[in-house]
């Protein structure tokens, strides 16, 4: 009977959000650059409607801003930058230790799981920066978010998420920059796993601070 069951398929919505969202990380749609909902619509094949709700859906995710009736494509600044990555300090700096405190022997086990795929990755021969290793160092945070158990905060990093993903993508589009964040992070989880929460908020705090750097120095070159 199962080869009669109807399986889901995305909507035309969900579809439009998400492709849209890839041409602004993959630069197809470039910084700045104004979009045209009738244009959008006639290369997905699709009415209107859905592109117009994924660009509602990607306005309030901070990656299209609206100007009169046009929208363009989020612009990075080192100001803006500046101000996503202090709330992100912030936060990630309560939540590693709440995760430290908090996270049973088997959640620990699984934060060490995502290191263990960004190191696989990284000693590939032919190892090259892509979505794959972003995800990786992404996980990284999201796990460490989760096992804090404090769904408070992660509202409000939920509000970022995209934005600091945007520039995640900018951040490690660099020669070694992957093995120094995987190295940051290995320290940190190394006083997770101690039970140091201090020390462990101390590390997540200039981690990012290593971030905030890196990112205007290649936002200014």
């Amino acid at each position: 009977m199962d080869k009669f069951i109807i399986k889901k398929t995305k909507s035309y919505y969900e579809q439009a959000y998400n492709s849209i969202k890839q041409m602004i990380f993959d630069g197809t749609l470039e910084n700045g650059e104004f979009i045209c909902e009738t244009k959008i619509a006639e290369q997905f094949q699709t009415s209107r409607s859905p592109v117009r709700e994924a660009i509602r859906t990607l306005e309030k995710e901070g990656l299209l801003l609206k100007e009169g009736r046009k929208f363009r494509v989020y612009e990075p600044s080192k100001e803006d930058m500046q101000q996503i990555f202090e709330c992100r300090q912030g936060l990630e700096f309560i939540t590693v230790k709440l995760a430290t405190e908090r996270a049973s022997e088997d959640d620990l086990k699984e934060i060490q799981g995502s290191l263990f795929e960004v190191e696989n990755e990284i000693k590939k021969p032919n190892y090259k920066l892509n979505e794959n290793i972003i995800l990786m160092n992404t996980k990284f945070h999201d796990l460490i978010l989760k096992h804090s158990k404090n769904f408070r905060i992660k509202s409000q990093l939920d509000n970022l998420k995209y934005l600091v993903y945007f520039y995640r993508i900018i951040s490690l589009n660099e020669k070694n920059r992957c093995e120094e964040i995987y190295k940051q992070h290995l320290e940190i989880f190394k006083y997770m796993k101690q039970r140091d929460a201090q020390k462990a908020a101390e590390m997540m705090f200039s981690h990012i601070e290593c971030d905030i750097e890196h990112v205007k120095m290649l936002i200014d070159s």
